[in-house]
């Protein structure tokens, strides 16, 4: 434990002293509505303060979306949905389509079953 403490000072001393000012009001209302906008119909999204979302808001492919217990009846419309839309898809030919929404059609039917 003393090995971790010293590291964790040695580390805390090392970094830059402007890192520890206090943020300015538009700074801190930034940081606010960070988590604000991390609220969306399924969950909570874990990604980190400033960093882009990489699936384009497409919450249901993302392993750091959070589904809400709450919402488990939305999101298995939403997964109801995905596989009428595939069904559509192959039907017409769209295989383009049928790709991408496969990919989401997993990462639903992933949330669901770690809800359980």
């Amino acid at each position: 434990m003393r090995g971790r403490t010293r590291s964790t000072s040695a580390a805390g001393a090392a970094r830059p002293g402007e890192e520890y000012r206090t943020p300015t009001e538009e700074e801190w209302d930034a940081f606010l509505a960070h988590f604000e906008k991390r609220k969306v119909s399924i969950g909570t999204c874990g990604r980190a303060f400033l960093s882009p979302c990489l699936h384009e808001h497409a919450c249901v492919r993302c392993s750091l979306l959070r589904p809400d217990p709450a919402q488990r009846g939305r999101l298995e419309e939403i997964r109801d949905n995905l596989v009428a839309r595939i069904a559509e898809a192959e039907r017409e030919g769209w295989l383009g389509e049928v790709e991408g929404l496969r990919v989401s059609l997993a990462g639903a039917e992933d949330k669901l079953v770690h809800m359980d």
